[in-house]
């Protein structure tokens, strides 16, 4: 009699531990991603902006100014008269990229009601600075 009480207690502790293990095995592995849910006009309309040609095509001269740039770093003999081109187009480029993003926000704005802005626009900064805390790391 106290063998077959034993044993049931030694079946039930086997399976919490085997329940506890697949659920750990569970949550190690899949990681299930929280949800946050998100209203998908302001997710459409900020896809939008980078899906824009003019910005694109902005992005791709900065990047192309600096590959440039560093290339002509890396060279044995520093030529600061390039560089300093270099330096200048890409600050204009970069200023010009800045003012077509800045132009876009603007009308993406204008074809949003004001709980879409503060949705998009109040977290903007929120969200750009967890970017940079995770791109740092």
């Amino acid at each position: 009699m106290k063998s077959k009480k034993m044993l049931i207690g030694l079946l039930i502790s086997i399976a919490f531990n085997v329940g506890f293990v697949v659920i750990f095995a569970y949550h190690v592995c899949m990681k299930p991603k929280p949800v946050m849910p998100r209203p998908p006009q302001v997710h459409e309309r900020s896809q939008k902006f980078f899906r824009d040609e003019n910005v694109t095509q902005l992005r791709r001269g900065n990047i192309e100014l600096r590959r440039e740039f560093f290339q002509e770093l890396a060279k044995p003999e520093i030529d600061k008269e390039r560089l300093g081109e270099l330096i200048q187009k890409l600050e204009e480029s970069q200023r010009t990229l800045e003012h077509s993003v800045l132009l876009h926000f603007i009308q993406i704005r204008e074809e949003m009601t004001a709980e879409e802005a503060e949705e998009f626009f109040g977290k903007f900064h929120e969200r750009h600075r967890r970017f940079r805390v995770r791109q740092e790391t």
